[in-house]
């Protein structure tokens, strides 16, 4: 499951780039709360389980959807000013921060080849962002049609 989530997680970043440049990094991020709210629930209707809520429990999706929310507006936004892969790429960080968490929280372990790969992993964004003095791959570029037959105007920059 994780790697159904790593793959549609990568080809939603690139579609968040065609949906900001044709509507606004905004609406990009309302409309996917609006349909992302639609499929839920209907995974709901069919799959949902029968364990009781308790109200204080909510705290948790609560707080779940406020991280996420800022995190798909501000990329959004991010993919309006830099390349989409290079977001991504910064996006895909998010590990650390999870792993930062489960060390200080949850009290995970890590192996000193888990802690190698995480400075591997910083130092790959990093050098993925230097050298670039020359500005390429650092512009946002148009983005082109995803599916065939439908236009995809970019909107208007101010």
């Amino acid at each position: 499951m994780a790697l159904i989530s790593a793959l549609t997680l990568g080809i939603s970043n690139s579609l968040y780039k065609q949906s900001s440049d044709v509507l606004s990094p905004i609406s990009t991020t309302f409309y996917y709360y609006i349909f992302s709210a639609i499929l839920a629930a209907i995974v709901w209707t069919f799959w949902g389980d029968s364990k009781e809520v308790h109200t204080s429990s909510l705290i948790w999706p609560a707080l779940i959807a406020i991280f996420l929310f800022i995190s798909v507006l501000s990329f959004n936004f991010a993919i309006t000013q830099m390349t989409v892969s290079m977001g991504a790429t910064i996006r895909a960080l998010s590990f650390v921060v999870t792993v930062l968490i489960g060390v200080a929280w949850y009290r995970d372990s890590l192996s000193w080849q888990q802690m190698l790969a995480v400075v591997f992993s910083i130092s790959a964004v990093l050098l993925a962002g230097m050298g670039n003095t020359d500005g390429a791959g650092t512009e946002p570029t148009t983005a082109v049609p995803v599916i065939e037959g439908v236009s995809v105007e970019p909107r208007e920059r101010s």
